[in-house]
């Protein structure tokens, strides 16, 4: 998925090099169709997910990648990584933004198991490594 993101980057001015590049990602695909996830009927349903910040900023537009992985129990479930639409200014506004995207995310999540009459436990813990967002989370008169 990160292969196909950094090609369509290029899709307005693609070179040779891109589409040798789509050339790869699709063979590979072809070589990985039996390759699949297994998700049993009877695991629990409690979600949880897990935020990361890249701290390397692209020097084309200045903005970092984030992103985040959600589990359903034991099993993976979901994803996303994107460039952040702001800049931000320091690293806790970074996070902050990641975070926020995240609760998105799982707050979806969370209603399309009410859709089909799934219960999840709450609250949906959040794995980070900012104890300055933990700070601001557990601050009422912050937010």
């Amino acid at each position: 998925m990160h292969a196909f993101g950094i090609v369509g980057w290029f899709q307005e001015n693609p070179k040779e090099t891109h589409l040798q590049e789509v050339k790869r990602i699709f063979k590979y695909l072809e070589g990985t169709q039996d390759f699949g996830l297994w998700y049993p009927k009877n695991i629990e349903f409690s979600l949880h997910a897990y935020t990361y910040t890249d701290w390397e900023v692209n020097i084309d537009d200045y903005k970092n990648t984030s992103g985040g992985a959600f589990y359903l129990g034991p099993r993976f479930i979901s994803w996303f990584s994107r460039k952040q639409n702001s800049i931000a200014l320091y690293t806790t506004e970074e996070e902050y933004i990641v975070d926020a995207s995240c609760c998105t995310q799982l707050l979806w999540m969370i209603q399309t198991l009410q859709d089909t009459q799934n219960t999840c436990p709450q609250p949906v813990p959040i794995f980070y490594d900012n104890t300055t967002i933990i700070s601001i989370c557990k601050n009422p008169v912050m937010h």
